[in-house]
């Protein structure tokens, strides 16, 4: 069986999308799809960069940093050799969303004006196959994704809202990573009855895999530190940072910078802050090493509860752009950062804006936190059950990728 699987390119240095990544990488190792799979990412990672940034090796170095080999999607050829094979995976957070399309749009714009390139398939065609023959599509199963952002003006569209209902009647198998879009699936097929949950790409790591792929994470780890990171804005940097020096004094530790990203990825990084200084697998080291983390960065969260490390998050899904990474389109905000602690029951563990800003509050809830993370047996049922999930429906894609599951024939 010969798989294609297209990834996201990373706009820099995004440790968050290495580990969807490295997801990738150990999903198709732990199912022996290595030899059978050729990997493609959206476009190339120098294309997607900002043009100021293209040149700097050590950036460019940091955000392949994962390891996974990738061909470039968008290079003549390509597109057609992806829909050749036997079977079709879309792996990842965003590549079906509205908001990341109309990103894309824009970038394959600039990329056609560079090469005076005529115009080719539109990024409906590639992400959601509104071009490609009903069989193409039956064979394809998308991992991950999320519609969070989506807006009902988006889904009944002519346009994307059409290509996307299309997409989900026809693909083999979806699975999505979190309730909110598995509920919309259900919606937009008038399927009640198919999970569509699973998890995100993230949730697929697990020590021993890292260990194996990444010579810097194996060996335990001496857990003697706090870290964190704020790579998100909002304002709450330095709440942020207090928190984490003080109950790195309460505890005996160490508080320690984790570099989550450039800033490319992260634009509301300090000046200095957002240059890579790590690979991935360093960072990974980095994180192996927390006590805790305490960041307002999703993937970070996602990540370090993943392996088992207590990770608190303070959010604001107020921003005043036009669309935000972290909660989707102004005055429709829906926080991804909340839907993740509330879907795996985490809420211990999550600081709103309204705690942060009141020093009363604050101080209760780092006093219930500090409790809690203290709970060995707690951090484990929660970790166990992020990355438990996501490795059981990763599962189930493996069985409907070789025709195996039930209800799912072979092709």
């Amino acid at each position: 069986m010969s798989l294609s699987i297209l990834v996201a390119t990373p706009p820099g240095y995004n440790p968050g999308m290495s580990a969807v990544e490295t997801g990738l990488r150990l999903f198709l190792r732990r199912h022996r799809l290595e030899s059978s799979a050729t990997v493609y990412r959206v476009h190339s990672i120098e294309d997607r960069v900002p043009s100021k940034e293209r040149t700097d090796t050590a950036l460019l170095d940091a955000a392949a940093s994962s390891g996974l080999a990738c061909r470039d999607f968008s290079q003549p050829g390509e597109r057609e050799r992806f829909l050749a094979a036997d079977r079709i995976l879309y792996w990842g957070d965003f590549l079906h969303m509205a908001q990341y399309l109309r990103a894309l749009q824009g970038i394959d714009s600039r990329l056609r004006d560079a090469a005076k390139a005529a115009a080719g398939p539109s990024i409906n065609d590639d992400l959601l196959m509104s071009g490609t023959p009903d069989p193409v599509l039956a064979r394809t199963c998308s991992f991950g994704t999320t519609l969070l952002f989506n807006t009902i003006e988006d889904e009944s569209s002519p346009g994307y809202g059409a290509a996307l209902r299309r997409f989900i009647a026809g693909a083999r198998r979806l699975w999505v990573r979190d309730v909110i879009s598995a509920g919309k699936l259900a919606r937009l097929s008038g399927d009640y009855r198919t999970g569509f949950w699973g998890g995100d790409c993230a949730q697929a790591i697990d020590r021993d895999g890292l260990a194996s792929l990444y010579p810097s994470c194996a060996g335990t780890a001496t857990a003697d530190v706090v870290g964190w990171f704020v790579g998100r804005g909002g304002g709450s940097r330095d709440v942020i940072g207090d928190v984490a020096l003080r109950w790195a004094t309460a505890l005996g530790l160490q508080r320690h910078w984790l570099p989550w990203g450039s800033r490319s990825a992260f634009p509301a990084l300090a000046a200095g802050e957002g240059h890579p200084t790590t690979s991935f697998p360093s960072l990974l080291r980095r994180l192996l090493e927390c006590r805790m983390v305490v960041t307002d960065t999703y993937h970070l969260g996602v990540v370090a509860w993943t392996l088992g490390i207590p990770a608190v998050m303070f959010f604001n899904p107020f921003s005043p752009a036009a669309q935000s990474v972290n909660s989707g389109r102004n005055g429709y905000w829906r926080d991804k950062r909340e839907v993740f602690y509330s879907q795996y029951d985490i809420l211990d563990f999550l600081i709103r804006p309204e705690e942060a800003a009141d020093a009363a509050a604050l101080a209760a809830r780092e006093a219930r936190i500090l409790a809690k993370a203290g709970d060995d047996a707690l951090v484990h049922a929660i970790s166990q059950g992020v990355r438990g999930h996501a490795q059981a429906a990763s599962a189930d894609l493996a069985m409907a990728l070789a025709g195996d599951r039930a209800g799912v024939p072979a092709a």
